[in-house]
């Protein structure tokens, strides 16, 4: 065999392994670049050992499969210079959850085109490396045994993934994490939502004594600092601003609130289960407030403009399947689902929990809003998102009047998803769950907006949430402020120390759920962020 193959083999085998080599570059001189080392000699070995044999028993196979191997190590090694990180869980999860329009609209992204351009750019490289190679006819003098070669490179390849995975993991790392990952997601998507599904529950505690109505509206890509009620900043839309000057005793704007995760499908199921941040992994062991609602007679409705559900049942429509009452309004305006919400509130109303999933500043922005709020140009990603929220600050105070309004005891709570990487570090980049977090991507709006009539019915629990404005908090603490407002307080599913209407309510260490699904503390993301170092 010609050491020109050999070396020809040995440079595909080695671009079938850049995203390795990235990682290596990214962690030296630590520890674990050695180890990394490690990986990708093995890897290459092995990749010239899948490449004899299959040349040797057909060369079509040898370049299908090559191909395949490039344009998987191309797109990964594309995605990581854009991003700052590989594809992660969470990313591979979000393409098999999307649904149509979304998975469109992502195509027009500049994440999705900056990719592919580098995807084959790096592929057309790869081609003119091969050629050029192919060229130094002098290293076809020498020839070696192919067995020789087959058993060197199989022992020595063999030797150190066995000893990188003992060390770290194979399958925590490329190319085996993408094969993980889709185990992964699929048995989030069937095992883990079955388990919700068929979770037994029954409620252990005193009956609710009150009959208060609560209106959860949670956002979307919302960022703190993007609404009129936290920052001074924000010129136009000043809806909000504007409802709490003139109702100042009916609404309570906490400052210190952060998401469990950058991500929709790990959010919302987070901010709707009893379970805190960082037993995410075991969240069908605990009953949503939903079900735990449901169980002491409140009256459950959705009213939602995000989409039923991806190509596969995920996490959300598995929780959200528990509420009794269901509305989707695809392909609307948030304002849509107004008239009907509306006329649900009522003056006479008892014990409703209605949750109102809007599609906010989901991108693309310039598609969230109406016309009449373009308040400023739509020619770049930065005014469009200014307008989709001024346009989900005018859907939040109508909400508000209309409850307001009601002699029934009504309270809204407003919490968003997560926020929205807005080119931050002037990038290019806008989204979230791209990489690992930033603090635009956390750090969301919570908003308590509460009648006349509830005040006066509630006057108790209010004391203690005005107290807490400037806690730190995050997700973990909607379903149990919601379940101490509703008097539905569970024995063993219900915690007061998360609930700020309770006395006994104390700021927790807070958790977060990273792109990997890994749990990991708020203040990495702090840290991180003081260093600007997103990635």
């Amino acid at each position: 065999m010609p050491y020109t193959i050999i070396l020809k083999l040995l440079a595909l085998a080695f671009i079938c392994c850049l995203p390795i080599f990235w990682q290596f570059l990214d962690e030296l001189p630590s520890k674990k670049a050695v180890l990394l080392a490690i990986l990708l000699f093995g890897y290459c070995a092995i990749y010239i050992v899948l490449f004899i044999c299959l040349i040797l028993i057909n060369k079509k196979s040898f370049y299908l499969v090559a191909c395949i191997l490039v344009f998987y190590s191309a797109s990964q090694v594309a995605y990581m210079l854009i991003t700052g990180g590989g594809i992660s869980y969470n990313a591979i999860a979000s393409i098999y959850g999307t649904n149509r329009g979304e998975f469109f609209e992502f195509l027009g992204t500049t994440l999705f085109l900056k990719s592919i351009f580098l995807t084959i750019f790096i592929c057309i490289l790869t081609l003119f490396f091969y050629a050029i190679i192919g060229k130094f006819k002098s290293i076809h003098v020498k020839k070696i045994n192919f067995k020789t070669v087959v058993v060197t490179f199989s022992l020595s390849g063999l030797f150190a993934l066995t000893l990188f995975n003992y060390q770290e993991g194979l399958k925590n790392y490329f190319p085996l994490n993408v094969i993980n990952n889709n185990i992964q997601y699929f048995n989030e998507t069937y095992k883990v939502a079955n388990e919700i599904a068929n979770l037994t529950y029954e409620y252990e505690g005193e009956k609710p004594k009150t009959t208060n109505n609560i209106i959860l509206v949670i956002g979307e890509s919302n960022r703190r600092d993007s609404l009129s009620v936290y920052s001074d900043s924000v010129i136009k839309g000043r809806q909000l601003k504007e409802l709490t000057k003139l109702h100042s005793n009916n609404v309570l704007n906490y400052t210190n609130a952060i998401s469990a995760a950058a991500f929709t499908r790990v959010a919302v199921p987070s901010l709707l289960s009893t379970a805190p941040a960082e037993k995410f992994s075991t969240l069908a062991q605990f009953p949503s407030i939903i079900r735990v609602l449901n169980s002491v007679n409140y009256s459950s409705f959705l009213f939602s403009n995000q989409s039923k559900g991806g190509f596969h049942n995920d996490l959300i429509k598995a929780l959200i399947s528990e509420i009794k009452n269901k509305v989707y309004f695809e392909n609307s305006f948030d304002g849509a689902m107004l008239p009907i919400v509306n006329k649900l509130i009522d003056n006479d109303a008892e014990s409703q929990f209605i949750v109102m999933h809007l599609m906010g500043s989901h991108y693309d922005y310039s598609k969230r809003y109406p016309e009449s709020f373009a308040l400023f140009s739509s020619d770049n990603n930065v005014d469009a998102y200014k307008n989709s929220v001024a346009y989900t600050e005018f859907v939040l105070s109508e909400l508000a009047n209309t409850v307001l309004a009601q002699s029934a005891p009504y309270a809204i709570l407003y919490v968003s998803d997560h926020g929205e990487y807005l080119n931050d570090l002037g990038d290019g980049l806008f989204g979230h769950g791209m990489r690992n977090a930033s603090l635009s991507e956390l750090e969301i709006p919570f908003i308590f907006i509460m009648n006349d009539e509830f005040i006066e019915q509630n006057q108790r629990q209010l004391m203690p949430m005005k107290n807490h404005l400037d806690k730190k908090i995050s997700h973990d603490n909607v379903s149990h402020l919601i379940l101490g407002l509703a008097g539905a307080k569970d024995l063993k599913f219900y915690d007061k120390t998360l609930d700020l209407s309770s006395e006994y309510f104390r700021e927790n260490k807070r958790k977060l759920i990273d792109r990997d699904m890994n749990v990991i503390d708020f203040s990495v993301i702090e840290n991180m962020t003081k260093q600007h170092h997103y990635q």
